[in-house]
Formats: C-alpha cells, structure tokens, sequence
C-alpha cells in the first residue's frame, strides 16, 4: 500500500498536467478568455500588413480618420509581440514610428505620415533575425 499510493498519486498529477497543457496550447489566451494569442512571428506579420494597409490607404487618398484606424491597429497588434526583452526593446522603437505616424497624419502631413511608417514597417519586418 506504501508504495501503490505515491505511484497512483504521480499517474494523476501526470495526467492532470497533460490534460491542462493540451489546453493552453489552443488559440485562445488562458489568462484572458475570449482574446486570441498570436505567436511572435505571426504576430510581426499581422503588424506589418496592418502598416501596409495604412500606407495603401495614404496612397489611395482615404480619409484621415480611416488611416489613424489603421494606423492603431497596427500599435495594438505590435504589443502582442512577446518574444524577448531585446524584441521587445526594438518593438518599442518601433512603435515610436507608429506614433509619430500618427501624429503627422493628425496634422495633415500625409507624405511624412507615408515616410515613417515605411521606415516603422522596415524595423518590425527587422524584429524576425531577433527572435
């Protein structure tokens, strides 16, 4: 019996941990239901489409509203960049683009808008040789 017990207890939390890891490995965050985690890489993809996307939207003339959309969108998608503390260093220096973007755009300077965030796209596309 002394030895049944300590082997049946170790078999549960065996099968236990697997049952939860199964779990955390689905698309949904388990800190946070609801919201869907990204992987780093797929999250410097969606980021960069998002840049392009508002980069298209200047050349095409769309309204200013519209693009500083886009323009946060693409901010919200980078926090979702977590690789590590150097990624995330370069993802904040990136994003100082974005903002600066979006502070031109405010201000109708829809050319410099265009500038910064081709250079922010250049540096999140740069954030992949990190991870």
């Amino acid at each position: 019996m002394k030895i049944l017990k300590p082997l049946l207890l170790s078999a549960m939390l065996g099968a236990s941990m697997g049952v939860f890891s199964t779990a955390a490995v689905s698309g949904e965050c388990a800190e946070d239901k609801g919201r869907t985690c990204y992987g780093p890489i797929e999250a410097i993809d969606l980021t960069v489409e998002l840049i392009r996307e508002a980069r298209h939207a200047i050349d095409n003339g769309n309204d200013t509203a519209g693009i500083l959309n886009l323009i946060k969108s693409a901010k919200n998608m980078g926090k979702e960049i977590n690789a590590n503390d150097t990624v995330d260093r370069q993802r904040a220096k990136s994003a100082s683009f974005l903002k600066k973007a979006k502070k031109a755009m405010k201000a109708g300077d829809n050319q410099g808008a265009h500038t910064l965030l081709l250079e922010a796209e250049k540096r999140y596309e740069g954030l992949k040789s990190l991870i």
